[in-house]
């Protein structure tokens, strides 16, 4: 089991901590750099730079055989030919992989909450 950090706003994380990570959401704030999907973090500190304040830090957990595609390399959320080429991998993968790992390892994104256990406030 693998633990990650996500940090949110104070209505989110009440929301996440009664029904859990809901689809719907997806792509508001913050979450859009890597396409839709849930935004995750091995790293306390980097999860609180999303928070409304530390308090708002959830701590999930994924299970080791949540298969994560390895991206190759940086891409920004202000470039279109990167959203066009996240997406094509995306669908490539769709069949095979739960989500994508950040080249640095920083950042995970899930396609779906299915695999995401929310262990407890952080």
């Amino acid at each position: 089991v693998m633990k990650y950090y996500h940090g949110t706003t104070k209505e989110n994380y009440n929301d996440i901590l009664k029904h859990g990570f809901k689809k719907e959401k997806i792509g508001q704030g913050w979450g859009s750099t890597y396409g839709k999907g849930f935004y995750f973090t091995p790293h306390y500190d980097m999860a609180t730079s999303y928070a409304d304040s530390d308090e708002y830090i959830i701590c999930i957990e994924i299970s080791e055989n949540t298969n994560l595609f390895p991206l190759q390399k940086r891409y920004s959320p202000m470039n279109h030919h990167h959203k066009r080429e996240l997406q094509k991998i995306k669908q490539q993968l769709a069949e095979t992989c739960d989500g994508y790992k950040t080249i640095d390892n920083e950042e995970i994104i899930l396609f779906e909450n299915k695999h995401i256990t929310v262990v407890s406030p952080s």
